[in-house]
């Protein structure tokens, strides 16, 4: 046992040490792009003569390999990551006919503005955890079901939406799982159709904004106007005024999200209909 959480702590050591390696030569690398006139780097790569079903064939194996490594936890998964993009790179070179890997080329491959929203995203769930107001929210949710298992369902399920909506889905769940068992423990509740209905709104809520889910924010930033009018060197600029904005993106996604509503809680109450049945009334201080 020990030297497995000693492997891993050397894991995560080697993992922060390249993450903070490749954070030092993006500076250098942005730096360096402001001081040539700050124009965006675009990439144009032509795959070696005869070498196209074999670049194709190697991608997938980094691809597979490193989900291999993050699945098994073999090493720390965000090394497996690292360790992925450093082939992937070295690949590039050697199946396309321009060097690929220079430091302006790699940095532009990262989406810094995800990172960015991400990170500060965490951090403020993470802050807003210490203040207790999970726990509140838990109790105040009971008082509201009136002891109706199913009425606590669904005001977990649409709290749980609402602030996937406005935070990070995946750290709003795992701040909410700690506060659902103790909750499903206090009633005498399986915490698992619990979590499963929280997890089924988070996906929910989080694929109605732009900043609600990753692959959210990664659209966003890529269809934002000024991401439209700065692509390719201003190519497609006459066209950065039918990008993609905050309002434009729930306006889109508000009809769509609210038509799964209703049978997302029909399935849940047709798949849990013995669990999620009934009352169970306990004292508020035993919560």
């Amino acid at each position: 046992m020990f030297n497995l959480v000693d492997k891993r702590s050397r894991s995560k050591r080697i993992a922060f040490t390249l993450l903070l390696i490749v954070g030092c030569l993006s500076v250098i690398g942005h730096t360096t792009a402001a001081g040539s006139g700050g124009t965006d780097v675009h990439i144009e790569l032509s795959v070696k003569d005869g070498m196209e079903n074999t670049a194709i064939g190697v991608g997938l194996a980094i691809l597979i390999g490193v989900y291999i490594l993050i699945i098994f936890e073999t090493v720390h998964r965000t090394l497996a990551a690292a360790l992925g993009g450093l082939i992937a790179v070295i690949a590039l070179n050697y199946f396309t006919n321009e060097p690929a890997l220079s430091l302006k080329a790699v940095t532009t491959m990262i989406d810094w503005e995800t990172i960015g929203l991400l990170l500060g995203m965490m951090v403020m769930v993470g802050v807003i955890s210490h203040t207790g107001v999970f726990e509140w929210f838990a109790v105040e949710a009971y008082k509201k079901s009136e002891g109706s298992i199913w009425s606590l369902v669904v005001i977990l399920c649409i709290v749980t939406a609402v602030l996937s909506a406005f935070l990070d889905n995946v750290t709003t769940i795992l701040l909410l799982t700690p506060v659902t068992i103790q909750l499903a423990k206090v009633l005498d509740l399986q915490p698992v159709p619990l979590l499963i209905a929280e997890v089924l709104f988070s996906n929910i809520g989080g694929a109605a904004t732009m900043i609600g889910d990753p692959p959210n924010i990664m659209i966003g930033s890529g269809l934002s106007p000024d991401a439209i009018e700065r692509a390719e060197g201003g190519k497609y600029a006459e066209l950065a005024a039918d990008g993609v904005n905050f309002n434009d993106f729930i306006i889109e996604m508000a009809p769509g999200i609210l038509m799964t509503v209703v049978p997302a809680f029909m399935l849940l109450k047709w798949m849990f209909r013995d669990e999620f049945s009934g009352k169970r009334i306990r004292d508020v201080a035993e919560l």
